[in-house]
């Protein structure tokens, strides 16, 4: 990622402050991350030459060093704005708009440091690392489909390098059930049961939070506590249940 220039950040671009990323070893080579470190965990057995293992440990990503350097010098306030840009005390979403296809979140740490010639010319390298060890496609929003009451089947296609369960919110049409069966996930299958005519209902997969638009109730009870999941590759789920249902998730990528 190091060969592109411009960085979108929180959800502005590093050209609205006249700023380009440069970056690289000095000989036309760029030094990128390939990967996330991880951890191999494994117990050692005496006397037994290869240890037990256990499980690998993820971490975040930590991105190499970004120059950002100013294209038009800088002054204070041209300091000031891009330090309240880029230091933020949360994770927030970046990509490179040269490349838009994977996006990241992640937060300014260690210590940031400013080179420049004592006449408002120079560049700031700064260090970011992710909330994890993955990167994301943008947010996809499916079509709103309409479910009769003969049910429906939806093509989905997770063209990441992991599984991923996606946020949905469907609203019933008349009262009754609603199931939503993944055919190319070993027959799981996400069921609700006695919900009301006109209800919302939104789903967060990867918190397992549902929530209902009616008030003081909870759905957690009309639930059959499976949650639907998007195998890499082709998924033909069958939605069987009158309502309107829309799929919101990202390819996860490594």
């Amino acid at each position: 990622m190091l060969e592109y220039v411009t960085l979108n950040f929180d959800g502005k671009s590093s050209s609205k402050f006249g700023i380009v990323c440069a970056n690289g070893t000095g000989n036309g080579q760029f030094q990128d991350v390939f990967a996330a470190n991880k951890t191999i965990n494994e117990d050692t057995i005496d006397r037994q030459p290869i240890p037990y293992f256990k499980y690998v440990s993820k971490a975040p990503l930590e991105l190499p060093p970004i120059n950002l350097y100013w294209t038009n010098g800088f002054n204070e306030k041209g300091l000031q704005l891009v330090k309240q840009w880029i230091n933020k005390d949360k994770y927030s979403e970046f990509f490179f708009e040269e490349y838009p296809i994977r996006h990241y979140f992640g937060m300014m740490y260690s210590d940031g440091t400013l080179t420049h010639n004592g006449s408002g010319e120079g560049f700031a390298t700064v260090k970011i690392r992710c909330n994890g060890p993955y990167a994301y496609s943008p947010a996809i929003v499916s079509p709103m489909y309409t479910v009769s009451s003969e049910g429906k089947y939806i093509d989905i296609e997770n063209k990441g390098d992991f599984n991923l369960l996606p946020y949905m919110a469907f609203t019933k049409i008349g009262d009754g059930d609603l199931s939503i069966l993944n055919l190319n996930d070993g027959g799981n299958q996400c069921i609700f049961v006695d919900l009301k005519d006109g209800e919302t209902i939104t789903i967060d997969g990867d918190n397992e939070i549902i929530e209902t638009d009616l008030p003081n109730t909870y759905r957690y009870d009309n639930h059959n506590d499976v949650f639907v999941k998007l195998s890499v590759g082709k998924n033909r789920l069958f939605v069987n249940g009158t309502c309107k249902i829309k799929f919101y998730y990202r390819y996860i990528y490594m």
